[in-house]
């Protein structure tokens, strides 16, 4: 693999020299820093692993547009990769949701990321003959060089270059407290996202952190800032080239756009002019595309998922062409897409020298998505309140129908999640967190016990109550719940117009005595509420179903008691009427104690009340109170039973119905292979003897009788039967009898018949014949015979006859009409 690789690699050389020459550059560089060295003599151990490697061009990169990565997981010629058999490791690195939240709280922010991060982590000298790779140097040569560092490509990576970052902060934490903070929250791998709410401390922060990585021989650079103070005494290769203070380009830090010279995030949507075959493939390409973490744009991106939905539901194939609705549609939402260009988002969240920061979350939801956006409210000293949009969360509802107040729950069950985890990421101390929904249902449900709601409302009410104070939960109008916008989405064009969007509803940057309020709901209005009715009543006796193990005998001790109670006469035999009557009493007991809501609900016409296993067998009562499954038979000409059976419960009575309906219908096992294949005749055949019938040696008159048997072969597939006159009970007339047998019906595989045991204590004619089947001698000779033809001898069971009932009739009808003709 790493031989072909490298082939390939020569010939776009060949294609590319200015390739081919920052390649090698690359590798010489490896070798110049001791991240790589040359293998002294190239051998093949076989646990050694070869590398294959190739370029990666990266035009946007302002530091490395080429970069070699190491393909881990070629497999070898074992067909195991390296990765395949490397432990990725556990997740270290922030969530970097959390990481962009932080960024957002500070006033000042620093980026920057470590150089050449991987590449500063040596590998076990043991563990290095794991990362051979081939190369040619210029002379032409094949050399062997092994990898000394950590590589790119490799499983275990990340894992192993954050964990030496941690251990570098909890060994010199105490040096470099602040650093030592940055390096375990706002690194992720190798990019760093902080920063503060002082110019002295952010200055701090970049001196600690650059004394802490020097220490592990890390260096950091590509700084940049939003203020010209925090980048003093940095050289001009230690500053981000691309993004310099008083230039509009902006940098790229974990897939967010920040322009640095107006300190606010931008978005950059490629949508191509000319608008691709439009495909589920396609539409979904395009959502992905439109990366947005802090979920900023959800007006917008939720109603491409609305679409992508809709998409879903009519089952068209990945690159199959959409109906003309949606295609129109989705190209006049495409055609706007380059608007969300124009957008600009402020990156800080807070107002300055904040003395009191609050967040706000507001959620909604309509039938086709529900969200949740939150936002801070900043107080400063002088008294100016500012409110900016922090994050926002969308989700599509599902395509199965929900209630609109159910999706309203789930809307206030998202807001619940977010606003916690952006209260554990934030590093400032949030004076007051405020809940904002425009379903006074919802508010009721909040107020209520949820052990008094249905399941699915209670378990979300519940996990609300418990993450929240119920009095921080709070009533907006719909016109006022910038939430509104995410559960209906916008196309870019709308989302362009100026709304509640960014800062919220006006009243949000007032006093608290501006802010809405709202009246209760009636108690009886409220929905999912479980209705709860005390009934006294005794119990079902059931005693008398477990009573007896036979079904037939509790039936007629019930009949008796039916005929005692009508005072009958008591000595007469029972009737097959008394029995149904029986039995039809005993169903509906049965019914009656494990069905008694359902046959409730059938009665009072409520059958979409039905769980969903009863509502798919069509139930209804039949005139005599029995619960009897639906269906479309009813024109059938089968009996009404038949069309339409009785429901049975899962009870140890139905056990016993089904065992007795078996016993009745005879139901005998499964045929043996042989009877249900369709082979040549005589393929599979019985055998047995019939006999002994006494003939004379010839036509004279006074001539003796010889005794003789009959051996009669069945064929086991078509019931065909041959007959072989044996002269006596010896193996060597059995064996020629069986020949004949071979010759006129050729060869079988199998012969089965019984062992005989049915013969103990007959008479004496058949003795001779059970002596014969059991002895040794017979036994050895048969054997012989049967595998030199490559035949197979079956026995049945001891004490089974009926496992020969096949050549059993065989004799039974020879015998009947040979008596008739001879």
């Amino acid at each position: 693999m790493a031989m072909k690789r490298l082939a390939s690699l020569q010939q776009q050389f060949r294609r590319n020299q200015q390739f081919e020459t920052a390649y090698r550059a690359v590798i010489q560089e490896y070798l110049d820093l001791g991240h790589m060295t040359k293998v002294a003599s190239r051998h093949e151990p076989e646990n050694d692993y070869y590398l294959p490697h190739h370029g990666v061009v990266k035009d946007s990169s302002t530091s490395t547009k080429l970069r070699v990565v190491f393909d881990e997981s070629a497999p070898s010629t074992t067909g195991v990769s390296l990765n395949d058999t490397l432990y990725t490791g556990p997740k270290l690195q922030e969530d970097l949701f959390d990481i962009l939240l932080r960024f957002r709280s500070h006033q000042y922010v620093l980026t920057g990321d470590v150089e050449k991060m991987y590449r500063q982590f040596l590998v076990r000298p043991a563990d290095r003959r794991f990362q051979q790779i081939l190369w040619r140097n210029s002379d032409g040569e094949l050399e062997t060089y092994q990898i000394n560092t950590v590589t790119f490509g490799l499983s275990a990576a990340p894992y192993l270059a954050i964990r030496c970052l941690r251990q570098l902060a909890s060994d010199e934490g105490h040096r470099f407290p602040r650093a030592s903070s940055v390096l375990l929250r706002d690194f992720y791998v190798d990019d760093a996202l902080t920063g503060a709410d002082t110019i002295g401390e952010a200055l701090s922060i970049r001196t600690e952190l650059t004394e802490l990585l020097q220490l592990a021989g890390l260096k950091i650079r590509k700084w940049a800032s939003n203020n010209r103070t925090l980048l003093n005494g940095l050289s001009d290769p230690d500053i981000n080239q691309k993004l310099q203070l008083g230039e509009p380009q902006p940098l790229k830090t974990l897939g967010v756009f920040w322009k640095s010279s107006d300190d606010s995030l931008i978005y950059s949507v490629d949508a191509k002019a000319d608008i691709p075959r439009v495909t589920k493939r396609s539409i979904s390409s395009v959502i992905a595309r439109i990366y947005d973490p802090l979920g900023l744009l959800a007006p917008v991106i939720v109603r491409a998922k609305i679409l992508l939905q809709r998409v879903w539901a009519v089952k068209v194939k990945w690159d199959e062409s959409l109906p003309s609705d949606l295609h129109s549609e989705w190209d006049r939402y495409y055609s706007q897409l380059p608007l969300l260009n124009n957008i600009t988002f402020p990156r800080k969240a807070i107002i300055d020298s904040a003395t009191e920061i609050e967040m706000h979350g507001f959620c909604d939801a309509s039938e086709k998505a529900y969200g949740a956006c939150v936002y801070l409210r900043t107080v400063n000293p002088d008294g100016r309140v500012r409110t900016q949009l922090l994050t926002a969360k969308s989700k599509v509802a599902p395509l199965k129908s929900q209630t609109i107040p159910r999706l309203e729950l789930s809307g206030a069950f998202l807001l619940t999640s977010l606003m916690a985890t952006i209260h554990q990421a934030l590093s400032h101390s949030i004076t007051r967190m405020v809940y904002w929904t425009d379903s006074a249902i919802v508010l009721h449900w909040l107020t209520t016990s949820p052990h008094t709601l249905k399941t699915f409302v209670a378990n979300r009410v519940s996990e609300i109550q418990r993450k929240t104070s119920i009095g921080s939960w709070r009533h907006v109008l719909t016109h006022d719940n910038p939430a509104d916008l995410i559960s209906r989405g916008q196309t870019p064009e709308e989302f362009l117009r100026p709304t509640i969007w960014q800062h919220g509803p006006e009243w949000l940057q007032q006093s608290e005595d501006s802010w809405p309020t709202w009246t209760p709901i009636p108690q009886t209005e409220l929905l999912e509420q479980k209705t709860a009715t005390c009934l006294s009543a005794a119990p079902a006796d059931c005693s008398l179903l477990e009573r007896y193990s036979s079904w037939p005998k509790l039936i007629r001790i019930v009949a008796r008691c039916l005929r005692w109670r009508q005072k009958q006469n008591r000595m007469t035999p029972l009737t097959a009427t008394e029995l149904h009557i029986a039995h039809d009493k005993l169903i509906i007991l049965l019914q009656g104690i494990h069905f008694p809501e359902e046959i409730r609900t059938l009665r009072m016409n409520r059958n979409a009340a039905l769980t969903r296993k009863l509502t798919r067998l069509n139930p209804f009562i039949d005139q005599k109170g029995i619960l009897r499954v639906g269906g479309r038979l009813r024109h059938s000409s089968m009996t009404f039973g038949q069309k339409h059976p009785i429901l049975l419960p899962k009870a140890s009575v139905t056990a016993r119905i089904i065992e007795h309906t078996h016993q009745i219908h005879l139901h005998s096992g499964d045929l043996p292979e042989a009877r249900v294949t369709g082979s040549r005749p005589f393929a599979n055949v019985g055998v047995d003897y019939c006999g002994p019938f006494y003939i004379k040696e010839t036509r004279d008159r006074n001539r003796r009788q010889v005794k003789v048997y009959v051996a009669i072969f069945v064929c086991l597939a078509v019931k065909a039967v041959h007959m072989e006159l044996v002269g006596d009970l010896t193996s060597e007339t059995f064996i020629a009898a069986l020949r004949r047998f071979i010759a006129r019906r050729g060869f079988c595989s199998t012969i089965h018949s019984d062992n005989g045991t049915n013969f103990v204590g007959a008479k004496n004619d058949l003795r001779e014949l059970y002596d014969l089947l059991h002895s040794d001698d017979h036994h050895s000779k048969v054997q012989a015979f049967l595998a030199d033809k490559h035949i197979e001898w079956r026995f049945i069971p001891p004490q089974s006859p009926h496992f020969g009932g096949l050549w059993e009739a065989a004799v039974k009808s020879f015998k009947h009409h040979f008596r008739r003709v001879a």
